[in-house]
């Protein structure tokens, strides 16, 4: 579209319109993410505890299923720049219901890496194609839709740990796994309905869109330049330390507060304090983002991110804990919707895709490390201190290398 090619008030609704059944369809593919991520903490000890696996044995699942995603995340963000994302998304959800099918059935550790590793794996890698397709949709409002979009994720994650642990509480594991694994396939398929609604990408008049710094071309550098460039590693390493601390917490945070004598039900609670904080970080965060730019919004998250940080360290009672998971979640649902848009900020959307997946690749090195890596330490030490102590170190180095970004310059053009 151009300015001398307007749309009629009623084409402009209509496109509004699809736009935001785009926006419902990628929030409730999402919300697969959600649920089976967080859920995986509350089955960690009942698991380990049934087939005696130590928690680094246990860990490794979460680690291959991270790696496995950052990998497929690639190869999807490539897709979907040539092809509509909408069928990778749909494929990756109804592998995440699929695995959890299965893992009600697993016997041995070979099974929960093939499942939760490999098959949850490939499941988690829609994240890509979903915020890359918001992220072309919208121009205007580019960073709350984004938020909204990828709140599903942390919103599903509210009650996730309170439904995996009632339903293990009440019937068990098995079961549980199984109507998680139901519950991911009759949500990816409403989520098909919405998405396949919104109907082909078309953006509004970008002569109505205001200016700001996330206005950005559609053309970029070369693909093998932008890869080669200390932006791209700059960003990529932000998201290794970011994602190493985010897993340490997803997958031994319930673990480690029922190692404080708290109760696995108050256990769970935490992780839905986090998620809930998640979700409004995805808002305010995306939002601000529309304001103030993607740099200062990222500093900003990463710094809040540092305070919860600290807060983990000391925390020993329950109440530290909910204070830590909302400082943290909130600094994790806004960092994670900032990926997508700054991607956007620095390289453009040409190849935004593939850009997007290869940061996600590097990210979850980060995210594949840290559960076994803290495993280990709690295997060896009986306590969580030293891997509380990297998460901090971790997010203040996030923080300096964010201080080191910058947008690109306006006269980069089409």
């Amino acid at each position: 579209m151009n300015s001398e090619n307007p749309i009629s008030p009623e084409e402009r609704e209509s496109l509004l319109a699809k736009r935001y059944n785009l926006v419902i369809g990628i929030f409730l593919s999402t919300l697969n993410v959600g649920l089976v991520v967080t859920s995986f903490g509350v089955f960690f000890k009942p698991v380990s505890a049934d087939f005696g696996w130590t928690r680094a044995e246990t860990s490794g699942a979460f680690s291959i299923s991270v790696i496995v995603s950052g990998l497929a995340g690639i190869a999807a963000g490539k897709l979907s720049d040539r092809f509509s994302p909408r069928i990778l998304i749909i494929i990756c959800g109804i592998l995440s219901g699929a695995a959890y099918l299965l893992l009600s059935q697993m016997n041995s550790l070979w099974q929960l890496y093939l499942y939760y590793g490999i098959l949850v794996g490939f499941g988690l890698a829609n994240i890509v194609p979903a915020s890359s397709m918001v992220t072309r949709w919208f121009s205007r409002q580019r960073g709350r839709m984004t938020g909204i979009a990828l709140s599903g994720a942390a919103f599903s994650s509210i009650f996730s740990p309170y439904l995996a642990t009632w339903l293990i509480e009440s019937y068990s594991w098995q079961i549980s796994f199984a109507a998680i694994g139901g519950l991911c396939l009759i949500i990816i398929g409403v989520a098909a309905f919405f998405m396949f609604r919104a109907g082909k990408e078309r953006l509004l008049p970008k002569q109505k869109e205001p200016q700001s710094e996330s206005q950005i071309p559609v053309k970029s550098k070369s693909l093998k330049e932008i890869l080669g460039s200390w932006p791209f590693w700059c960003l990529a390493l932000i998201y290794f330390c970011f994602h190493f601390s985010l897993s340490v917490v997803q997958v031994h945070i319930v673990p480690h507060a029922t190692d404080l004598d708290i109760s696995a039900i108050l256990a769970a609670s935490i992780l839905t304090i986090s998620n809930g904080a998640n979700v409004v970080g995805c808002f305010v965060l995306g939002g601000i983002n529309d304001r103030i730019g993607g740099r200062k919004s990222l500093v900003l998250g990463l710094l809040i991110m540092v305070v919860g940080s600290i807060l983990l360290l000391i925390s020993d009672k329950f109440w530290l804990l909910c204070l830590f998971a909302i400082i943290f979640g909130f600094a994790w649902g806004g960092v994670g919707s900032l990926r997508s848009l700054m991607v956007a900020d620095l390289f453009g959307l040409g190849s935004h895709g593939v850009l997007v997946g290869a940061i996600m690749f590097v990210a979850l090195l980060g995210g594949t490390l840290s559960p076994i890596l803290s495993g280990y330490i709690f295997d060896v030490t009986g306590q969580y201190r030293i891997a509380f102590l990297l998460i901090i170190g971790l997010s203040i180095i996030a923080v300096i290398l964010s201080l080191f970004l910058s947008p690109r310059p306006r006269h980069e053009k089409n």
